[in-house]
């Protein structure tokens, strides 16, 4: 069986998605795929009991028969319990427990994915337990996903390829995840670097907008808000959020320079509603409760993809 780390530079850049992907193509291929999260951080409520959303999906996908606790082993059930996790676990214990279970519900499988808690140099865990010493007590080999949203991220990238090689572990390679449109223009210079440090670089994904939002349908259920216009136009999705709360003037230079947005203002301010349908804005969302006059309601029904 071999097993693979997935970890990265920081939180929240993508480790779950990259995991996921991996996943389907090793099983299209023939490969019995398995996934492990040693260390999670749980916020979902199944049958009394908090699971780790990344869980969820992978247990689902990969129609693994392992109960949450054998593919999460030490689970810290929402952030509120944080601290009260820091101050009863024993870090050998915690070592103890993660290589047990693993060696217990993974014999079968070809390859096993496991997923990093939050970053290769992280050790805010139970007992101190650093994401390297978990790394290299599973005999993992390590792929590194970085959210490259600036030139610094090779600097992250030869950081984590240097603590590697202090503890005696390989690194296979790297991915570029979310990355910036100016980063993808120096794309040769990037791979010329990672090769002088003998980085492969297994692929660099741009970031795309679609996927970091909701979409407007998403909003409007989460919200249990009623849909006044434009009900067929809710499958888009938007980049930023602005609350219009100045005069009409001053909202307009703001308005103007963020695009592809949703405003955020009383129903009772029909001169900023207004104000945000001269520019690119995709919905409005009305608070307080109050319905806009007739005039503005007309004048939103003759425009695309704006609901309430």
């Amino acid at each position: 069986m071999v097993n693979l780390y997935i970890t990265s530079n920081e939180a929240y850049s993508g480790k779950t998605i990259i995991t996921l992907g991996l996943s389907l193509i090793l099983r299209r291929r023939g490969y019995r795929v398995g996934y492990y999260k040693p260390i999670s951080l749980s916020t979902i409520k199944i049958d009394d009991k908090f699971v780790d959303s990344s869980i969820i999906l992978m247990k689902h996908v990969l129609e693994m028969p392992q109960p949450y606790n054998a593919i999460s082993p030490i689970n810290i059930e929402t952030t509120y319990k944080y601290l009260d996790v820091l101050t009863q676990l024993d870090g050998n214990y915690v070592l103890k427990t993660i290589k047990e279970n693993f060696h217990k519900y993974y014999k079968d499988y070809d390859i096993v994915l496991i997923n990093g808690f939050r970053t290769l140099t992280y050790c805010g865990l139970p007992g101190r337990v650093c994401e390297h010493s978990i790394a290299k007590l599973l005999g993992s080999n390590i792929l590194i996903v970085v959210k490259a949203i600036s030139e610094e991220a090779l600097g992250d990238i030869l950081t984590l390829k240097n603590l590697c090689m202090e503890k005696d572990l390989k690194v296979l390679g790297v991915i570029l995840n979310m990355t910036k449109h100016h980063i993808l223009s120096r794309v040769d210079v990037i791979k010329k670097l990672l090769r002088g440090e003998n980085i492969k670089l297994y692929g660099i994904i741009p970031e795309i907008s679609e996927l970091l939002n909701p979409t407007l349908k998403e909003v409007a259920n989460y919200l249990k808000a009623e849909v006044l216009t434009c009900k067929d136009k809710l499958d888009i999705t938007y980049e930023n959020i602005l609350i219009g709360a100045m005069t009409p003037d001053l909202a307009l230079t703001y308005f103007r320079r963020i695009p592809n947005k949703i405003v955020i203002t009383g129903g009772d301010r029909a001169d900023i509603i207004l104000t945000a349908l001269e520019t690119d804005t995709k919905a409005i969302i009305l608070t307080g409760g109050v319905t806009p006059s007739y005039r503005v309601l007309a004048r939103l029904k003759n425009l695309e993809c704006l609901y309430f």
